[in-house]
């Protein structure tokens, strides 16, 4: 590397740091799975498995039609930000791009009350699907709003903006504990306010820019089209076991199944947040040919190994005490899921790197291994086994695309050389040296 390039990188370093950078990321995910550990907890003890089940169902539908909406945009401006990027530019772009799919929805749910009604639909259904639409525009907004820090490099409001949605809906969450409200649509109503409601309020107080640069909004939409296949089937691998869970068994194998999946989870979402707020680096190093590689993949095995031991033993001594005894059917469920949760973890290294290199093609390939084999055990073992085949599903899918995701970024290193300078080798050429063409004070 020569010495202008190491000056580079340190400059990028040294800025990256001092705005919080990745540090925000991974307390924005912490403060999420402290209080989705909670929440978890109040839900499970107030609505009980069928309802807890019934939940968790709609709660994964808004979780996939979000990475519908977003059709991977979110992964993709990070990885094509050029020039001064300031986050109102960020979020600006970000809810450009967003327009056309939440005005889409919308309508669907003007609509649909209508179609409802002469369809014969009862209200109570009609106001669960209104509720689920919240949760899916609070969950879709704070992806952008998390996409436009990292893009701008600047983390610090998003992890208010996080904090202040968590705190909101651990405090709803208790009051309807002490107010025994078992009803669905009003815990959906919490979870899509909490979301909702401290994004408003940022997006009010700072407005972002709505009068980006189209062309950088074109190149995002692009690889953002790209990159769809991979967050689609990303979302479908971790979330079509709770889904089909209700439908080829019951709901209340699906209350089981994310009391336990809702613990295990802590485990990837730290690890997701890290590697995700690296993208910037990684993407510099690559185009400098400096990215130790097997570094990388050395330290994502010891961190999952580390999370994976600790979150198991932790639920295997907690689960009936923190739960309740209705729960205790849930214990052979712990080990497979935490295991699986641990092999997920160590997959995102890959797929951020394949994405940081531009290679959409290797990033799809991660992901949708992993869900065609998953996939295909949730549909042949959850009839018989219920809960426990889910999780065998979930095991053998996640196994394949940690596999998988080594040999992605092995892929990449033979040789590094050839995939730095900026060019995509899945044939469109990006800016993968911002710091350079960055103006002073971005």
């Amino acid at each position: 590397m020569t010495g202008g390039g190491v000056r580079r990188l340190v400059v990028a370093v040294t800025t990256w740091s001092s705005r919080g950078g990745f540090k925000n990321l991974v307390a924005a995910q912490v403060a999420a799975a402290a209080a989705g550990l909670l929440v978890n907890v109040l839900a499970a003890r107030g609505m009980g498995p069928d309802g807890r089940g019934a939940l968790a169902f709609y709660l994964q539908l808004a979780y996939v039609l979000s990475a519908v909406l977003l059709a991977g945009t979110d992964r993709a401006l990070p990885a094509v930000r050029r020039n001064s990027f300031a986050l109102r530019a960020a979020e600006g772009q970000m809810l450009r791009l967003l327009g056309p799919g939440v005005a889409v929805t919308v309508f669907v749910l003007l609509l649909g009350p209508v179609v409802a009604g002469f369809a014969g639909a009862e209200m109570g259904g009609i106001l669960a699907a209104a509720a689920a639409a919240m949760a899916l525009w609070g969950n879709t907004v704070l992806l952008a709003l998390r996409a436009a820090a990292i893009a701008a490099e600047d983390t610090g409001r998003f992890l208010r903006v996080m904090v202040s949605g968590q705190a909101i809906l651990v405090v709803g969450a208790c009051g309807l504990l002490a107010l025994s409200i078992e009803s669905t649509t009003v815990w959906l109503c919490l979870y899509g306010g909490a979301l909702l409601l401290p994004a408003a309020v940022a997006l009010v107080l700072q407005r972002p820019d709505l009068h980006g640069n189209a062309a950088d909004r074109r190149t995002t939409r692009r690889l953002g089209l790209r990159l769809a296949p991979t967050v689609i089937a990303n979302m479908v691998m971790l979330r079509s076991d709770r889904l089909l869970l209700p439908v080829l068994a019951d709901p209340a194998q699906l209350g089981l199944y994310v009391v336990v999946a809702g613990v295990t989870e802590l485990i990837s979402w730290p690890i997701q947040s890290f590697v995700d707020g690296r993208v910037p680096l990684w993407r510099r190093a690559l185009d400098q040919g400096s990215l130790a590689t097997s570094r990388v993949l050395g330290g994502a095995a010891v961190a999952a190994v580390v999370a994976t031991v600790t979150v198991g033993h932790s639920i295997s001594w907690l689960l009936v005490p923190v739960f309740g005894t209705q729960y205790e059917s849930a214990r052979p469920l712990i080990w497979p899921l935490a295991i699986a949760s641990g092999l997920y973890a160590f997959s995102r290294f890959g797929a951020a790197i394949t994405v940081a290199a531009n290679r959409s093609s290797l990033a799809t390939a991660i992901d949708v291994t992993g869900m065609l084999v998953s996939a295909s055990a949730y549909v042949f073992l959850i009839p018989e086994h219920g809960a426990s085949g889910a999780a065998v599903g979930s095991l053998l899918g996640y196994g394949v695309a940690a596999v998988a995701s080594a040999g992605a970024v092995l892929r990449l290193s033979w040789p590094m050389s050839s995939h730095s300078g900026g060019a995509s080798a899945d044939g469109e050429s990006f800016n993968l040296d911002p710091i350079s063409s960055r103006k002073e004070g971005s």
